[in-house]
């Protein structure tokens, strides 16, 4: 199949928000779950990319601002790339099982990883085929573009946020 260009609209589509709606309790496990993660050095040679650590890492801090902050479920929103990162990490460590040591024994981590997964599946529906949909037009980049296109603009979007004093 012949794959199309990667397109402005593709990347500014990357840009764009979703939103993650999450129990409290399962965010809960989630945050705490990643924070374990990022303690740990034995993840580091699985890391493709800056882009994941910084997802994480942010993935973690949203979450553990909303939790506590309110008092009901939680609603985080990130762009479309950053879901693409994280969706992608996580299907390389759901493959691989490299997790599988990391997570809690009663299985609670694990259900909460999968109710994730499957948001970032619904979510990222053509993305995780190599589509990219703008209104009814749809180009076919290819998965590994939008993924390497996902990366690119977390890293770009963490450098303008950390260089820029205003952000801080």
């Amino acid at each position: 199949m012949k794959k199309d260009k990667l397109t402005a609209d593709d990347v500014r589509r990357l840009n764009e928000l979703v939103h993650l709606e999450l129990p409290r309790h399962e965010a809960f496990v989630i945050s705490s779950g990643l924070h374990r993660l990022e303690e740990s050095h034995a993840l580091v040679p699985t890391w493709q990319h800056d882009s994941e650590q910084i997802v994480l890492r942010d993935l973690r801090a949203g979450l553990e601002r909303l939790i506590e902050e309110g008092h009901g479920d939680i609603r985080l929103a990130m762009t479309r790339a950053r879901a693409l990162v994280l969706g992608d990490w996580l299907l390389r460590m759901d493959q691989s099982e490299t997790l599988a040591p990391y997570l809690s024994r009663d299985g609670s981590e694990q259900r909460v990883l999968w109710t994730l997964e499957a948001w970032l599946d619904h979510t990222m529906i053509f993305e995780f085929h190599g589509a990219v949909k703008h209104g009814e037009a749809m180009s076919m980049p290819g998965y590994e573009a939008l993924v390497r296109a996902a990366r690119e603009e977390v890293a770009t979007e963490h450098l303008r946020t950390t260089d820029n004093p205003a952000n801080t």
